[in-house]
């Protein structure tokens, strides 16, 4: 027996038969479609028939009213299951065209490829981009942690500062200090106001690298999200197609084609995100210690 073969084991009237093997699983689905839409059909007239005879033979007016309400549920039943496949074609004529061709053929026979795996090809491409992406996304967390860690030093210095400050304008004004006491503290404090002053300047210009530094990386990030959503285009777009919907017939060749070029998109697509999740990471660090806003008009965390 062909390996694209089956052998049911019981009969279904019309759709096959037991123990005779079914090649070809599209006429199989339509037969049964057809079988299914008379049983309900029968089934709706038979409602029909018996909310007639229950409305003709009952005197009683909650009974009539009964049947009534079967009499009128049966009759849009009905209507709906028969103007389903006019409603179907109507949306499109792809969706009452059963089309399993794809399955009478087995994957990798007849020059169909499978179509569900990646290629080796095309995840190394994908792998190569993705690489030097991951390049740019660890040089720019590279940078960015070395200027938190030098902001960190900065605020730890000018605390530092302070406190010496603090000290010493407290042993400037103690009630022992002395004229010589007083007069090397305010030295001292006038010192370290100087260094204090140089110290403010360095983290000043921290500040500003740090803030350059998030408006590049929310470029960086912009700029994956924005390939993030083309290829979210490209996969719906070829969904689109394989569905039908597109107005365009697929041949089996073409959807396993389709389908490895949606699973390549997909890998991407992941890759993608999670650099944009560790860029993201890496930008709340970071504008957390900023005593700015983020530039006008771009969402950090979107």
């Amino acid at each position: 027996m062909n390996q694209n073969e089956y052998t049911p084991l019981t009969t279904i009237p019309g759709a096959f038969t037991a123990n005779q093997p079914v090649s070809n699983p599209v006429d199989v689905v339509k037969n049964i479609y057809g079988i299914s839409i008379g049983i309900a059909a029968i089934l709706a007239v038979c409602m029909i028939i018996w909310a007639g005879v229950q409305y003709t033979t009952s005197e009683a007016i909650g009974q009539k009213t009964d049947a009534k309400s079967k009499w009128q549920h049966a009759i849009i039943g009905l209507l709906i299951l028969l103007s389903a496949y006019i409603i179907l074609r109507t949306i499109n004529v792809s969706l009452v065209n059963i089309d399993l061709s794809n399955l009478t053929q087995g994957c990798g026979q007849n020059g169909v490829p499978c179509g569900k795996a990646v290629s080796q090809d095309a995840l190394t491409s994908v792998t190569a981009a993705a690489s030097e992406q991951a390049k740019a996304v660890s040089a720019a967390e590279t940078g960015s942690n070395k200027l938190i860690g030098q902001y960190g030093l900065a605020e730890q210095n000018l605390a530092y500062i302070d406190d010496q400050i603090t000290k010493e304008t407290l042993r400037m004004s103690g009630r022992s200090a002395t004229p010589a006491v007083q007069a090397d503290a305010k030295a001292n404090i006038d010192a370290l106001k100087v260094t204090r002053a140089d110290a403010q300047k360095k983290k000043d210009d921290l500040i500003k690298t740090m803030t350059a530094d998030v408006e590049a990386l929310i470029k960086q990030r912009g700029q994956i999200m924005t390939d993030m959503d083309a290829l979210s285009k490209q996969i719906s777009d070829a969904n689109l197609r394989m569905s039908g919907r597109s107005g365009s017939s697929v041949t089996p060749e073409q959807r396993a084609a389709l389908t490895a070029q949606i699973n390549t998109w997909t890998v991407q697509k992941g890759a993608l995100d999670a650099l944009s999740t560790r860029l993201l990471k890496t930008l709340s660090e970071e504008q957390q210690l900023l005593p700015i806003e983020a530039p006008s008009g771009i969402d950090v965390y979107n």
